[in-house]
């Protein structure tokens, strides 16, 4: 699967833009502040209905402007489709699959698309919520099914914490808890099923390019009977469940959130992007686009050699303010 052009309306600083790719390396070079990681958010927006840089849409509308638009005209193995997402200001997303109304999980299944961006490197040493975020998309993108056990979980936890938080009986606040450990419980074995799985792509993709094996560490935050119960009503809110797990990334075994060089944080999340990028064409039984933001800074000279050969295996899009060398010379240069 490649993308072939895509449009851009209100999107960011993208005004009205059209881009054409080549179906395998394509090199997005301009300076700073010119839009190369906004093309890249557009096309990952177009994937997933969502961005890698913000949980709110509104925020990917150009200044001054309600609505935005990115229409994607790709290529898999049954030939030519266009995938069109709008965002409408209170209105919320609309997707579509060749001019028809589709669901996310369609459009996931239809158009995948893997992102690595020098914001990884943040999530990975910021708060817990970013790492699960971040986690929550890839999984979701290997399993559509997922989506669904998420939306029904943050439901009944918003009722929950309303419950708690009005001191409401026994019986309400045991039934929300009930519903939590449902979908919890989905969400706990879908995790576990992706960490293990990960992990040994993770650890081949280590050892492939570089000498250092880097993992994701997986820690659930279990329901402990009366224990939690007792905990959540003094504090008026949910104490354990998926919104409270935490995931970490490691080295060889050691922790990086708080000892890792900035290196060694690129290259886990550039690892751990390869691996999904696996899980998910395995499931898919297609590759993934690969959009890769300013890999290679921050890189020594070695691990930037490494990932330049990677590059062209599927349809790679990268960006950089430069002509990197380690790209080579058949790659399709993108000027803005």
């Amino acid at each position: 699967m490649y993308l072939e052009k895509i449009k851009l309306v209100n999107f960011r600083n993208h005004k009205n833009k059209n881009f054409e790719f080549d179906k395998k390396a394509n090199l997005v070079v301009g300076e700073n502040g010119t839009g190369k990681t906004n093309l890249l958010e557009s096309i990952f927006f177009a994937s997933t209905t969502t961005s890698h840089r913000t949980a709110k849409c509104s925020e990917i509308v150009m200044k001054g402007e309600k609505n935005c638009a990115v229409i994607a005209e790709a290529v898999d193995s049954l030939g030519k489709f266009n995938i069109k997402m709008i965002y409408k200001y209170g209105g919320g997303i609309s997707e579509e699959i060749n001019s028809s109304r589709a669901s996310s999980k369609q459009v996931l299944e239809k158009f995948p698309v893997i992102m690595f961006s020098p914001d990884d490197i943040e999530t990975i040493k910021g708060p817990p919520s970013g790492i699960r975020r971040m986690v929550n998309i890839n999984i979701s993108q290997v399993n559509t099914g997922y989506i669904n056990s998420l939306i029904r979980y943050r439901k009944a936890l918003k009722e929950r914490n309303a419950s708690l938080k009005a001191e409401a009986a026994v019986t309400e606040i045991s039934a929300w808890t009930d519903l939590l450990k449902k979908y919890g419980s989905l969400i706990l074995e879908n995790r576990k099923v992706f960490t293990e799985k990960l992990n040994k792509v993770m650890h081949y993709e280590s050892s492939r390019i570089g000498e250092n094996i880097y993992l994701l560490e997986y820690d659930p935050s279990n329901y402990k009977g009366d224990e939690s119960v007792k905990k959540d009503r003094e504090r008026g809110y949910t104490t354990w469940g998926p919104h409270r797990d935490r995931f970490s990334f490691c080295k060889n075994g050691e922790s990086l959130s708080l000892m890792g060089s900035r290196g060694e944080l690129r290259m886990a999340a550039v690892v751990y992007r390869l691996a999904v990028w696996s899980l998910i064409r395995e499931k898919r039984e297609k590759n993934p686009i690969f959009l890769m933001d300013d890999v290679f800074s921050e890189l020594d000279e070695t691990n930037r050699k490494r990932i330049g050969r990677k590059i062209g295996e599927s349809q790679t899009i990268l960006t950089s303010t430069d002509m990197p060398h380690e790209v080579g010379e058949s790659i399709e240069v993108i000027r803005l």
